[in-house]
């Protein structure tokens, strides 16, 4: 069984912009609030 998707490729470079924003805006209030650790969660 094949699967095509379509436009899929447009989605990733979006995806990867915003985790970079988001990552760049949660250490940018760590460190403009003194805050040298942060706590990650893992599931599986």
């Amino acid at each position: 069984m094949k699967f095509i998707v379509t436009g899929a490729a447009g989605f990733i470079g979006k995806d990867l912009e915003q985790n970079e924003i988001v990552t760049h805006n949660v250490l940018e209030a760590m460190r403009a609030n003194g805050i040298k650790r942060i706590a990650l969660e893992a599931r599986s």
